[in-house]
């Protein structure tokens, strides 16, 4: 990894293995570091829940809804209890240095900020051309899914 950048994750099937990824790299003798996005359950399930149905039409022919919803709630639910078992069994100062918390609305209605945020909390440079060049990715991959 490169060790001067947070390892930032986005994506809640990995909750399941939070813990195995970030002791990895500790064991790498990286500080991992994550940025939890907070978003409401419903929209968490509904954005898993078409991972699971667009991934099984590739070895599918029909798919189950009423599966489809249980697997994935029961996979949110448990991830997240997994993360939560991770976070709290770390020493208080290690959480608070490792665990940056932001709110999806947060990051929708102020990417910037919420990236400068993130960067002060890490201790990484801001640069007026990284500002530009999230900018740019912002403007460029900005849609309306997150409603």
């Amino acid at each position: 990894t490169d060790a001067h950048l947070p390892f930032i994750c986005k994506c809640p099937v990995l909750y399941a293995q939070l813990d195995a990824w970030l002791d990895t790299f500790r064991e790498l003798g990286d500080a991992p570091r994550y940025v939890f996005t907070h978003r409401h359950p419903l929209q968490s399930v509904k954005s898993l829940l078409k991972l699971i149905t667009s991934s099984s039409s590739l070895f599918a022919t029909h798919t189950d809804v009423d599966f489809a919803v249980r697997a994935a709630v029961r996979h949110m639910t448990r991830g997240l209890a997994n993360v939560h078992r991770y976070r709290d069994a770390l020493p208080r100062d290690e959480q608070r240095r490792q665990f940056f918390d932001v709110g999806m609305k947060d990051i929708v209605d102020g990417p910037i900020g919420v990236c400068k945020r993130i960067y002060a909390f890490y201790g990484v440079p801001w640069t007026s051309d990284g500002e530009r060049r999230i900018a740019a990715y912002v403007a460029a991959n900005t849609k309306a899914k997150h409603d």
